[in-house]
């Protein structure tokens, strides 16, 4: 039962017997501050406490105040109101007598900003830990460390802080200052992380020049990127010999041949039954960087340079190998298996081997680019 002073009435009993709460005619509003004894140290020195109010909740006894130290107070809790918030002002209270929560007048009600808001202990770890990265990105710059590295540190710390904040509620804020790592483990770990970074560095340094070296392989001429000597690629055929027969004829690129005028690259090709007639551009060759010449059957140094033969000629000769009859039923990798038709011909596997179906493991496949 609640009872206003004004109206009279008894301080602890009604007169029915029953207990009341008379209330003081004084109220308790967000971003007040008060004063109170903690529950853990009783009326000593050690246990007095000043926190700001955050959050009201008169309709909840066992947490009616909510502070800024992330303390939470009961109804029947005796506090001390100290200062009161007027427009964002705290103003002193002279002399204010200590009472239970539950005599002053309450308002549900909050500070705002107070889902984000930080505790007091945390706020001031924060403050504590900027200090020392301060001082260690100083000492980086000093030494020559790397400064990135120091800040790195000093987040990851922060959202370990933040993950574990209600750890670090519960202990004093010396005591918390005092557990800070030391500087000569902060610089065992700067220069371990330094020697890392230095390894990372070099190896993608290494990975870098390795990439340029393949794309600049005889790359001699300013014309742009070409197909290096020695590529096997497929050469395709016109549309009426597609028509008739093989589509991709397995080729080697064997020179290559620069026009400055024209700024254009051709290049000589061979086949299996010999080298080809004429020269061709990059948009009639598909490269199949999984063939060898040892595999398709050529043999470039055993042929006779003036001995050429036409692309018709080529493939006349290659239909004979690469039509539907000689297609192979394989499940595997053609180009290691020794009873697979298409090895054994030196040929190219077509839509009609495997089965029809499609065989990933297969190395005798075209690769459209």
């Amino acid at each position: 039962m609640i009872r206003d002073r004004n109206h009279g009435g008894s301080d602890s009993e009604s007169d029915s017997g029953k207990s009341v709460t008379i209330l003081c005619g004084e109220p308790i509003n967000p971003g007040d501050m008060i004063f109170y004894y903690h529950e853990a140290f009783g009326a000593r020195p050690i246990g007095e406490r000043y926190a700001t109010v955050v959050e009201i909740n008169p309709d909840y006894r066992p947490k009616m105040l909510t502070l800024d130290n992330m303390d939470v107070l009961a109804h029947n809790y005796r506090i001390r109101r100290v200062k009161k918030n007027n427009n964002g002002i705290l103003q002193d209270i002279p002399d204010a007598p200590s009472r239970e929560i539950r005599e002053f007048i309450l308002k549900k009600g909050s500070l705002p900003g107070k889902k984000n808001r930080k505790s007091l202990l945390a706020q001031q770890l924060e403050r504590a830990q900027k200090r020392f990265s301060d001082q260690y990105v100083q000492y980086a710059e000093k030494e020559g460390y790397p400064v990135d590295l120091v800040r790195n540190v000093y987040n990851s710390t922060l959202e370990r802080a933040d993950s574990t904040e209600s750890e670090y509620e519960t202990v004093n804020s010396k005591e918390s200052e005092g557990t800070s790592i030391s500087e000569n483990e902060y610089m065992k770990l700067y220069s371990e992380k330094s020697k890392q970074r230095k390894a990372l560095e070099n190896m993608a340094a290494a990975g870098q020049k390795k990439q340029a070296d393949d794309v600049n392989r005889d790359r001699t001429w300013g014309g742009g990127e070409h197909l290096p000597k020695g590529t096997m690629c497929t050469l395709t055929l016109t549309k009426d010999k597609a028509k008739l027969g093989i589509k991709d004829l397995p080729v080697q690129i064997v020179k290559l041949i620069y026009y400055k005028n024209s700024d254009s690259i051709r290049y000589q090709l061979c086949c299996k039954e010999g080298v080809l007639k004429g020269t061709y551009g990059r948009n009639e060759l598909n490269e199949q960087a999984h063939l060898n010449p040892e595999l398709m059957g050529i043999n470039y140094q055993k042929m006779k340079v003036k001995d050429t033969i036409t692309p018709s000629e080529a493939h006349e000769k290659y239909l004979d190998i690469g039509g539907k009859n000689k297609s192979c039923r394989c499940r595997t990798d053609c180009s290691k298996s020794k009873s697979c038709k298409c090895r054994k011909y030196g040929k190219l596997c077509n839509k009609y081997c495997h089965k029809r179906e499609e065989n990933l493991l297969c190395k005798l496949c075209v690769v459209s680019e």
